[in-house]
């Protein structure tokens, strides 16, 4: 038993430094690269229900794609929290908080698997693109439940496995998904649906992008009706 959680440990270590060393490559790139999907990012933070004043982490924040669309909710008496394992990503995400001169704006390079923050911490908390890359990703939504207050929201956005006919081009999509090193056989929607009450689940790009919005309960709050919501965006 203590050989193979040992050996798992050293498994998510390899992975963890692929990925940090990946995304570093890309970091010069991913500024342009993220912009691809800028809609569906705004329809991310727009669904979050953003209120001046909140405390906000963008998980897996890459070189900060996200800030703006989030800080036009937020406006300056509220704080934003970028988080990401790579540094290279960091310091794109610094340089674009400078040229911006944004006050409310921090970084921190860190595991998502291991938050560096105290319980309740967040209002919200949005992660792009990043949960499917996330070597240790049960624990990183363990975590994003354990830092968000009671009542707080989050809302993933991420790749999923077409269904119905579109399962037919699945093994083309993940191939593409090598790419970014991104897993999209997860069952993310099924691991949030465990934690926290689902407000909300779109999709894009004929199925194979999902927004899952959903909070974390506290006292006396009454569990929400399931919505789902396709949009039939290419």
């Amino acid at each position: 038993m203590n050989f193979e959680m040992s050996s798992m440990k050293h498994d998510n270590m390899l992975m963890e430094n692929r990925v940090r060393d990946r995304y570093d490559a890309m970091s010069s790139a991913y500024a342009s690269t993220g912009k691809l999907f800028g809609g569906h990012r705004k329809d991310t933070t727009f669904a979050l229900e953003i209120k001046s004043g909140n405390c906000i982490l963008d998980l897996g924040c890459g070189p900060g794609v996200n800030f703006a669309n989030i800080l036009q909710y937020l406006g300056k008496t509220g704080s934003l929290v970028g988080l990401d394992f790579s540094s290279k990503m960091i310091e794109r995400a610094e340089l674009l908080i400078q040229n911006n001169k944004w006050k409310n704006v921090t970084t921190v390079v860190s595991d998502a698997a291991k938050l560096p923050f105290a319980d309740g911490k967040f209002d919200r908390i949005i992660a792009t693109y990043s949960i499917s890359v996330i070597p240790d990703y049960i624990h990183a939504i363990d975590e994003i439940e354990r830092v968000l207050k009671p009542g707080g929201s989050v809302a993933i956005l991420d790749g999923t496995l077409g269904k119905g006919l579109m399962r037919f081009i699945n093994p083309l999509i993940k191939l593409i998904s090598k790419t970014p090193m991104s897993d999209i056989t997860r069952p993310i929607k099924d691991e949030i649906a465990k934690r926290f009450i689902i407000d909300k689940v779109a999709e894009y790009d004929l199925g194979f992008t999902f927004l899952a919005v959903a909070h974390k309960k506290g006292k006396n709050m009454v569990k929400k009706v399931h919505e789902t919501e396709r949009i039939a965006h290419v």
